[in-house]
């Protein structure tokens, strides 16, 4: 995880010094390995440290983290403004986290679960069946297999049709901003839907917990659609409604990353937790 985050706010910081698109390409693509490292990581470690507290709140808390960040960047951005002169400061914040790196080695002790599997793996006691040390590939394996691709396919729904779907929005808001004078208009946007998105990726464990895995997914699912489309094919950024109809569709694909954090760590077992949700996540 150390190793993770450095990655992510060392190349951001890096990145400050691009003199071309194609550095700045290199730098964002090994700053968004680092951010892939992270998540599984630091899921696997909290699902295994963390057990005396509930999995559905313990699943929020991991969810609604990185909505925080988002909306404090958006928030940030409102008040400094980013535009194609003024943009290199973004990648300052965004190497700032390279000092949790040092507090994680110093502070942050080792899931008790995996030092116990690790000293069965030493003592030849935690072996595949052919004698050889468990690898990160074994997702991948017979037995394995089926559950990863399931997993695969679970994370890319709200990733691709939540995240990535509603994420050209903020092109749209700068566009239309920038026609109309609101040059905050992106921000705004982004704030909504950010800021709702925290509540909902809290909730997503308990409401998961509470209706049931597959039908919260389920419901999420349609949820999101009716919200995509009333806002992209019947409003404009400028409206209150798009903003009102973001902001709903912040709070649902919020749910699922509250659910995530909850569900792929279940289909694997410890050794190859991180592994496992990590594939599925990125």
């Amino acid at each position: 995880m150390a190793a993770a985050i450095t990655c992510y706010s060392g190349m951001s910081l890096i990145g400050y010094f691009s003199q071309s698109p194609e550095q700045l390409w290199l730098a964002r693509f090994i700053t968004c390995m680092g951010v892939g490292g992270m998540w599984p990581n630091g899921v696997a470690l909290m699902s295994e440290a963390w057990k005396g507290v509930s999995r559905p709140m313990l699943a929020g808390v991991i969810g609604t983290a990185a909505n925080v960040g988002i909306f404090l960047t958006f928030w940030v951005g409102r008040q400094v403004g980013v535009s194609y002169d003024q943009w290199r400061w973004v990648f300052l914040m965004g190497g700032s986290p390279i000092v949790l790196a040092g507090i994680v080695i110093a502070c942050v002790p080792e899931s008790p679960a995996w030092i116990a599997d690790r000293k069965k793996l030493l003592s030849g006691e935690d072996l595949a069946e052919d004698g050889a040390a468990i690898s990160t590939w074994d997702v991948f394996k017979p037995g394995l297999i089926g559950v990863t691709l399931v997993g695969i396919l679970l994370a890319t729904v709200p990733l691709l049709g939540g995240w990535g779907a509603s994420s050209w929005s903020q092109a749209w808001a700068d566009k239309v901003g920038e026609e109309i004078g609101k040059t905050s208009l992106k921000a705004d946007i982004g704030m909504a839907r950010s800021l709702t998105g925290i509540i909902g990726s809290f909730l997503g464990g308990v409401i998961a917990s509470a209706v049931g895995r597959k039908k919260t997914y389920f419901l999420t699912s349609i949820l999101c659609l009716v919200c995509a489309e009333f806002v992209y094919m019947f409003h404009t950024p400028e409206q209150w409604q798009f903003l009102a109809g973001f902001a709903a569709l912040g709070f649902f694909s919020g749910i699922f990353f509250g659910w995530l954090p909850l569900f792929l760590p279940e289909l694997f077992v410890t050794r190859i937790r991180s592994t496992g949700a990590g594939v599925c996540f990125n």
